[in-house]
C-alpha cells in the first residue's frame, strides 16, 4: 500500500503532529475538535457516552473553584507568578465565587470549605 494510501483520511480529519509526545500523530475532526490517538474509520467522530441521564437527581456534578494562597505548595500561577494573598483571603475568594454563583443559596450544607496545599 503506498503511502498516499494510508494518510486517507475520512471527510472532516485531518492528522495533526503531537507537541506533548513528538513522533506522535493524533486525528482531529476539524468540526466537533474530536481528537483521538487511533485513526479514523469513519467521518463521524465517536460521540461521549454520558454517564447519568440529565434526569437523574441522585446523582450530583461537581465543580472546583481554586484560589491558592502564599503558603500553597507551590504559590503561583499562570496568572500570578507570585501570589501573597493569606489562606483566609483565598478562602474569602472561595465565598464570594460560590456566592456569584449562586452555589451558597442552592446548597445549605456549605459550613466547610476545602482547602488543598
Amino acid at each position: 500500500m503506498s503511502a498516499a494510501a494510508e494518510e486517507q483520511l475520512p471527510t472532516g480529519w485531518v492528522k495533526r503532529e503531537s507537541k506533548s509526545r513528538p513522533g506522535f500523530s493524533y486525528y482531529l475532526h476539524e468540526e466537533t475538535k474530536t481528537t483521538q490517538w487511533e485513526k479514523p474509520t469513519t467521518a463521524k467522530p465517536p460521540t461521549a457516552k454520558r454517564k447519568y441521564a440529565a434526569s437523574d437527581t441522585t446523582k450530583v456534578r461537581a465543580s472546583h473553584i481554586l484560589a491558592k494562597h502564599a503558603g500553597s505548595r507551590r504559590p503561583s500561577s499562570w496568572r500570578e507568578p507570585n501570589i501573597t494573598r493569606s489562606l483566609e483571603e483565598a478562602k474569602e475568594i472561595i465565598r464570594r465565587k460560590l456566592t456569584e454563583s449562586r452555589m451558597l443559596e442552592k446548597h445549605k450544607d456549605h459550613t466547610q470549605i476545602c482547602v488543598l496545599h
